[in-house]
């Protein structure tokens, strides 16, 4: 998939494109290009990342951001169809920030 694909979606279900230099922390619902990039704000505590010169560099791709009692936990997922179900789900609310915090920062 790419950006264009996923920028579609994302307006569909309300999202908004920020520029960089006007993106904040606590802006929900939005996104911005950066390098080919694209940096997804779901919500205060929950972001998603696709960066694909990283992959061209041998690093990961795509990333899952979490924050929770002011402590952030990310984790790299080196395949690209567990990266778009996890931000599918979210986008048809079929999984919510809660269940992502409670996973990727290992809270029982």
């Amino acid at each position: 998939m790419n950006n264009r694909e996923i920028i579609r979606l994302l307006e569909k279900s309300g999202y908004r494109r920020l520029s960089i230099d006007k993106h904040r922390l606590d802006d929900e619902r939005t996104y911005f290009l950066y390098r080919r990039g694209l940096h997804i704000t779901a919500t205060c505590n929950l972001s998603f990342h696709i960066d694909p010169e990283a992959g061209k560099a041998g690093m990961c791709e795509f990333g899952i951001c979490v924050v929770n009692d002011n402590r952030g936990y990310s984790r790299d997922i080196y395949n690209g169809q567990t990266f778009y179900s996890e931000l599918f789900a979210f986008l048809k609310g079929e999984k919510s920030e809660e269940d992502f915090i409670r996973e990727y920062a290992a809270i029982p």
